[in-house]
């Protein structure tokens, strides 16, 4: 394996829910073979390897602050639009964790690689309590959320971060029973994705399929929300604009940038 050629490092952070950001010193993805299984991206481009960091205590390392400050130096704040996943990404299933139940929504492409060409991240954040319930491990949605990526990058669209809580209040099991600042609508993972990737969110998109989605991009502060109609059965009360397709938000996209 060319694994041992990578040097590679896991950085913890301050607001830690599931999630490890990790970074690589290799320029390609064919550099190692962390690269080739999704785990790492190149240098410069990290992205969150979700772990559940139940019995971990995540306090900010000074190599970490370091690399962070590394990182805002050479590149200005940017712009992201923000994904829930399911019901935005692929079509909502209920818990899903096999990659033969994903059906991707019509025109996530399109509008993934708008949002790119525009200069936008794309920063995947996901309540995941399929988790918390004991449906499925974090290594499954790990595994699905690798493969997901894999076929996405076929069609040269690039993740730049996913983000996941796996806990609920009521039907978490054990250690995942609680309340939690990521879990939506809290606008935790939005504010995660701010600190570590450089994220100006007032200048940022999300788009959800249900209100507490809307509630988390408002909290955070972002420029404007969208709900995909068909998952509420209701409008929701929170300032948004209602979308049948996601062609509409690649249209809103194209219009105001």
């Amino acid at each position: 394996m060319r694994l041992r050629l990578c040097r590679w490092r896991a950085i913890a952070t301050s607001n830690c829910c599931e999630s490890v950001l990790y970074t690589c010193a290799c320029l390609t993805a064919s550099d190692c073979e962390l690269h080739r299984r999704g785990t790492l991206r190149p240098a410069g481009l990290p992205w969150l390897a979700t772990k559940p960091t139940s019995n971990v205590i995540c306090t900010p390392l000074q190599e970490a602050s370091d690399a962070m400050n590394i990182s805002r130096n050479m590149n200005e704040l940017t712009r992201a639009l923000f994904l829930d996943r399911d019901g935005v990404v692929n079509h909502e299933v209920g818990y899903l964790h096999r990659t033969e139940d994903v059906v991707w929504m019509e025109g996530i492409g399109p509008l993934c690689r708008t949002a790119m060409q525009l200069g936008y991240k794309l920063v995947v954040v996901t309540n995941q309590s399929g988790i918390g319930r004991g449906f499925y491990s974090m290594t499954q949605f790990e595994d699905l959320m690798a493969w997901m990526r894999a076929e996405l990058l076929v069609q040269e669209i690039h993740l730049d971060a996913v983000y996941c809580c796996p806990y609920h209040p009521e039907h978490g099991i054990g250690e995942y029973k609680r309340e939690h600042e990521d879990r939506k609508p809290g606008p935790g993972m939005l504010h995660r994705a701010e600190q570590e990737l450089g994220i100006d969110l007032s200048r940022s998109v999300s788009v959800g399929d249900r209100c507490s989605d809307i509630a988390a991009g408002l909290a955070a502060g972002v420029r404007q929300c969208f709900l995909v109609q068909g998952t509420e059965a209701e409008s929701c009360p929170q300032d948004h604009i209602p979308v049948k397709e996601l062609a509409e938000v690649e249209f809103w996209l194209r219009k105001h940038s």
